[in-house]
C-alpha cells in the first residue's frame, strides 16, 4: 500500500519541507563561494601580470687602468642573470656577466685594451631569455610582467631591463697612446707615443710599444737593424716588460731574426751569383791556349756546340774541315768532318784577352815579352787598299795559341806588328807553314 506522501497532490509532511529548504540554501552557498573564488583569482592576476617592479643601478670602480669593477643593485629575483658590455661606436670592447644575489650583483671587466679619454657606452642588461624557469616564474614569460622606466620591449615581443651609462676611462697621454696601439689605431698611437719617447728616452716600455706600432705600419721598419728593431732589443734586455708586451716583443724579435737570417742567406746567394756571373763573364772572354776560347773546348762535339750556340750556316767542308761561324760568341770554329769535333777556335774580337790584357789589337812585341819562346813567321809584303805596304804573319805559342798579326811599314823603314786574330789549337809543335820565317 502506498504512503500518503507519495500520492500526487497529497500535502507534504513537515520534515519534507525542512529538507527541501536546506537543499536550496546549499546550492546558493556553493554559487556564492565559486563567485568569490573567481573574483579573488582575477584580483590576484591583475595585481601580478605586468606588475613586477624592476630596476638596475650600477656603480663603477677603475682599478689601475686594467680592471673595471662593477657593483650594482637590482630589483630582480635571486639568480637573475645580469650582463655588462662596454662599446664604442661600432664594436664591443669588453663583456662580463654575473647573477643577482639578495638584490646585488658584482662583476669585473678586463679593460686593458680599451682606449682611454674618450666617451664609451656601458650597458648593464637583464635578459629574461637567459634566465631560469624559477626567475621567469616571477618576472613572467619573456619578462612581460616587469614594469619600470628601464624595461624595454623588443621587436620580437620580449622584454629586457637595461641601464645605459656613458663612461670615460681617464688615463695619461702615454697610457692612452699605448691603448690606441693595442686597439689597432696605429697612426694615433704613434702620434701619441713619439713626444712621450722624445721626452723620456729611458721609458723602454713606451719605446717598445712605439716600435711595435711602427713595425706594423711601416714595412721599412721590418728590416734587421732598423730603429724599431734596436728599440725592441733594448726593451727585451730589461727582463721587466709586462706579459702581453713581452710576448709581442719576443714574437717580433723572433720574426726579425728569421728575416735577418733570410736576408743574410739572400745576400750570400746574391754575392755568389755575382761571383759566378763574373766568373762566367771572365770565362766568356778568357783565352786558354791549347784548351778553350769563350768556353768552347777543343774536342767538343759539334752537335753539342750547335745546340747551345746555333751557327750562322753550315758551309761545305774543305780538306776535311768544316769552318763554322758562331755569331753569338763572335767565334769561328773548325770541325773535323771525320770525328765531328772542334779542332780549332778562332776570333778577331778585341774582347778576348790573355793574362796581362793581351789580345787582338795589342802589339806583337808585348806578347813576346810574356812569351819569349814564341815563334813567328811572316808572309810576303803586299799593297793594301790604301796603297800602304803590309805583310801578314803568324806567331805560334807552344802552349797552343796562334797569333795572326799584320805588319805595316811606316817611313824611315819602321815596321809595326799588331795582332789581328787569335786561334786556339792543340799544344805541341808549330803547324807547317808556307810562310817564310821572320828575320
Amino acid at each position: 500500500m502506498l504512503r500518503p506522501s507519495a500520492i500526487c497532490g497529497a500535502p507534504e509532511s513537515v520534515p519534507s519541507r525542512i529538507l527541501a529548504g536546506r537543499r536550496r540554501w546549499a546550492t546558493v552557498g556553493r554559487r556564492l563561494s565559486l563567485s568569490l573564488l573567481w573574483s579573488l583569482v582575477l584580483a590576484w592576476g591583475c595585481g601580478v601580470l605586468g606588475s613586477f617592479p624592476s630596476s638596475l643601478e650600477v656603480h663603477l670602480v677603475n682599478d689601475s687602468n686594467q680592471i673595471l669593477v662593477l657593483e650594482g643593485t637590482a630589483r630582480l629575483p635571486d639568480s637573475a642573470p645580469v650582463s655588462a658590455e662596454i662599446r664604442d661606436a661600432d664594436r664591443s670592447l669588453a663583456h662580463a656577466s654575473s647573477l643577482v644575489s639578495r638584490g646585488r650583483f658584482f662583476m669585473t671587466l678586463d679593460i686593458a685594451l680599451i682606449p682611454g679619454n674618450k666617451p664609451l657606452l656601458l650597458e648593464v642588461v637583464f635578459d629574461p631569455q637567459q634566465a631560469s624557469d624559477q626567475v621567469l616564474a616571477e618576472v613572467g614569460p619573456d619578462g612581460r610582467w616587469m614594469v619600470g622606466e628601464q624595461v624595454h620591449e623588443e621587436e620580437d615581443g620580449s622584454y629586457r631591463l637595461v641601464q645605459a651609462v656613458q663612461v670615460v676611462l681617464p688615463m695619461s697621454r702615454r697610457d692612452a697612446a699605448i691603448r690606441q696601439v693595442q686597439a689597432g689605431d696605429l697612426a694615433a698611437g704613434i702620434a701619441g707615443l713619439e713626444p712621450v719617447v722624445a721626452q723620456e728616452q729611458e721609458d723602454l716600455e713606451a719605446r717598445a710599444w712605439l716600435a711595435l706600432a711602427r713595425l706594423q705600419k711601416d714595412p721599412g721598419e721590418r728590416t734587421p737593424g732598423s730603429t724599431s728593431h734596436q728599440d725592441l732589443s733594448a726593451a727585451a734586455r730589461t727582463q721587466s716588460l709586462p706579459g702581453l708586451l713581452h710576448s709581442q716583443v719576443s714574437s717580433w724579435l723572433a720574426r726579425l731574426d728569421r728575416e735577418a737570417a733570410i736576408l743574410a742567406n739572400k745576400q750570400a746567394w746574391e754575392r755568389e751569383r755575382r761571383r759566378l756571373q763574373e766568373q762566367r763573364e771572365q770565362e766568356r772572354w778568357r783565352v786558354r791556349p791549347g784548351r778553350s776560347l769563350a768556353g768552347v773546348e777543343l774536342g767538343l762535339e759539334g752537335h753539342v756546340l750547335f745546340a747551345a750556340h746555333p751557327p750562322a750556316s753550315l758551309p761545305a767542308p774543305v780538306d776535311g774541315l768544316r769552318r763554322v761561324r758562331l755569331p753569338d760568341l763572335d767565334l769561328e770554329v773548325d770541325l773535323d768532318t771525320q770525328i765531328q769535333r772542334v779542332v780549332r777556335i778562332r776570333t778577331t774580337s778585341e774582347r778576348f784577352l790573355l793574362p796581362g790584357q793581351l789580345g787582338v789589337g795589342a802589339p806583337l812585341l808585348a806578347f813576346r815579352e810574356h812569351h819569349p819562346d814564341m815563334v813567328a813567321v811572316l808572309g810576303p809584303i803586299e799593297r793594301g787598299r790604301d796603297g800602304q805596304r803590309i805583310a801578314r804573319g803568324e806567331a805560334w805559342l807552344p802552349e797552343g795559341l796562334i797569333l795572326e798579326y799584320e805588319r805595316t811599314f811606316a817611313g824611315s823603314g819602321l815596321a809595326v806588328d799588331v795582332v789581328i786574330g787569335m786561334v786556339v789549337v792543340p799544344p805541341g809543335q808549330p803547324p807547317p807553314s808556307v810562310l817564310q820565317t821572320t828575320p
